[in-house]
């Protein structure tokens, strides 16, 4: 039962045009308590004598204009004119929708989309982790102005990009251009590029970049070229083939017991050849500069061949770390004693197969770790010792590479063997 021209001529008028809004904007939002009162605050003279004369009530008078549209509805009802306020409603302004069923709706989609996500990634705890952060924040549908279509696209691009990740040397250019068709796609402020840049901080274990330099640290940490120049790995004693010019400039810098820095450049287009009857069959790797410094002073030409990766493994430590493993040599690693450094240790262990050198539970309990800085962080197991990371809380102490640096480089002296009866095998 409608009666539209009088229905009309009551309510479809300028003066009472803001309760019909407010009275669709409640139906829409699921709100159907009818006796909530509508309030117009600052409500004009015209406003205030359109309602009181609906109502047929006596002329108001105040700063704020109170409906209720419950009284609404039942003079509706009384005049013939609908059935009840709902029905006014559709028919003077044409079907009501359903804003909290459409709200939900999205909302279900947002969560299909996650969850095809992470069905591309299942049992990666890490990648995992970056899906959970894109949702939690808010950062996919931030990147595509809430556009669930372009955030699809976005992120199945993102999957494939991260996919490749860690790679080995690749420019970030022709990562995008392989992954995306474009080589421009994970150009800083594309958001492409802030999408994956979250996933390279996990799988690197570096920090949000805040800088261009930060930046492409954080991309080297996950072998992906920004700067072939920069983050150079260190090596002393590394006598490579003569045929590449960088196996030419690690033999000559052997030749005098001297540590050479090797950039990703070098390392990509004149890749070094090393043979195990050149090298022996073991290359001993530590975390800082200084620990291969004091070797280099302390032995010279005598050392046994070692490479530093000066904290989280750059493009170039991965390049000649790679080139080293598969030529058949061991890797024996040392790092600091800190949630950090054990991090790094677990990757040299999983992506290089490293051995611990001197990184036992009983090398960190003989060091002098008293004086050194507090264990503040979130710990971190040993993939290769499962009581490192009780006895480091224990103590509370880290134990930096500098002060045993001695007890290493006495190790370099006498080529030792670590056995597995000695305290620093594992």
């Amino acid at each position: 039962m409608i009666d539209l021209p009088r229905l009309k001529t009551m309510l479809d008028t300028p003066e009472l045009a803001w309760m019909i809004r407010r009275l669709r904007r409640r139906y829409e939002q699921g709100s159907f308590d009818l006796t909530r009162p509508l309030t117009l605050q600052n409500a004009t003279a015209q406003q205030r004598e359109a309602c009181d004369r609906l109502l047929g009530r006596k002329p108001t008078t105040g700063n704020a204009l109170t409906v209720r549209p419950d009284q609404i509805e039942r003079l509706l009802i009384d005049a013939q004119l609908a059935d009840n306020l709902r029905e006014s409603l559709e028919a003077i302004g044409g079907q009501l929708l359903d804003l909290r069923a459409a709200h939900l709706h999205v909302q279900s989609e947002w969560r299909n989309l996650f969850e095809r996500s992470r069905s591309r990634i299942e049992g990666d705890s890490i990648r995992c982790a970056w899906l959970d952060e894109l949702s939690a924040r808010g950062i996919l549908r931030r990147l595509s102005n809430n556009d669930l279509d372009q955030a699809i696209r976005l992120m199945d691009r993102s999957i494939d990009v991260v996919h490749r990740l860690p790679a080995e040397g690749v420019t970030l250019a022709q990562l995008a251009a392989e992954t995306c068709g474009d080589s421009h796609a994970l150009d800083h402020g594309q958001p492409l590029s802030t999408l994956v840049i979250r996933a390279a901080v996990r799988l690197g274990d570096s920090a949000l970049p805040h800088s261009a330099q930060e930046r492409r640290r954080v991309w080297d940490r996950v072998g992906v070229v920004c700067d072939e120049l920069s983050s150079p790995v260190l090596a002393l004693n590394l006598i490579a083939d003569e045929r590449s010019f960088t196996g030419r400039l690690l033999r000559l810098s052997a030749a005098e017991g001297e540590p050479c820095r090797i950039t990703s450049r070098q390392l990509l287009r004149h890749p070094p050849q090393f043979d195990p009857t050149s090298l022996g069959e073991r290359v001993y790797v530590c975390e800082n500069p200084s620990v291969l410094a004091a070797a280099a002073n302390a032995l010279g030409r005598a050392c046994p061949p070692m490479v530093c990766i000066d904290g989280q493994p750059t493009t170039a430590a991965h390049l000649l770390l790679t080139a080293l493993t598969r030529a058949k040599l061991t890797l024996w690693y040392h790092g600091d004693f800190d949630w950090g450094g054990l991090r790094i240790a677990n990757l040299m262990r999983a992506r290089y197969d490293a051995h611990p050198w001197r990184m036992s539970t009983a090398d960190y309990l003989v060091a002098d770790s008293g004086r050194g800085v507090k264990l503040n962080a979130r710990a971190v197991n040993a993939a290769w010792d499962s009581d490192l990371m009780t006895a480091m809380l224990q103590r509370g102490f880290a134990v930096h590479e500098e002060q045993v640096q001695g007890v290493l480089i006495d190790d370099l002296r006498k080529t030792v063997t670590i056995g597995t009866n000695s305290a620093s095998a594992v």
